[in-house]
């Protein structure tokens, strides 16, 4: 089975759990009598992880205007190691008030030998060149 098959059957798989985990969320507080009630609970903290399917497209120029080689995260790096993780948190510290606060990290890590030559900001990389990719980002709000 090749890198492209490996990757539609694992999408095949995250999509089917994504479908199945969306179908039990609502009937998951008939489920525990122990259910947060978000309306009168002073406190509420969440954890958790994600299933994300993405189709990332990077490319970066040179000085003056040199193109870069573009590439598909996917197709070059592969899945490679990845950690998603995030954290709601939720204070009512009046009847119609409350102060919610949510971190979500996402964090992609492959190492890949190039099959073909890049040109990546201004600087070329040969075939047959070991490289290291990393996509890495945090989100936090306030509300």
């Amino acid at each position: 089975m090749n890198q492209k098959s490996n990757s539609r059957a694992s999408s095949g798989v995250r999509s089917a759990l994504v479908v199945a985990c969306a179908a039990g969320l609502p009937f998951a507080p008939a489920w525990s009598s122990d259910a947060p009630d978000l309306l009168k609970d002073p406190f509420f903290i969440s954890l958790g992880t994600y299933i994300v399917q993405a189709d990332t497209e990077l490319r970066v120029d040179g000085k003056g205007g040199a193109q870069g080689t573009p590439l598909d995260w996917e197709r070059t790096f592969g899945g490679g190691d990845v950690t998603r993780f995030r954290v709601d948190a939720q204070w009512r510290f009046a009847e119609r008030h409350k102060l919610r606060a949510l971190w979500f990290n996402s964090d992609r890590t492959s190492t890949r030998t190039f099959d073909r030559e890049i040109d990546w900001g201004g600087e070329t990389f040969p075939v047959n060149t070991k490289v290291k990719g990393e996509i890495a980002y945090d989100i936090y709000q306030l509300a």
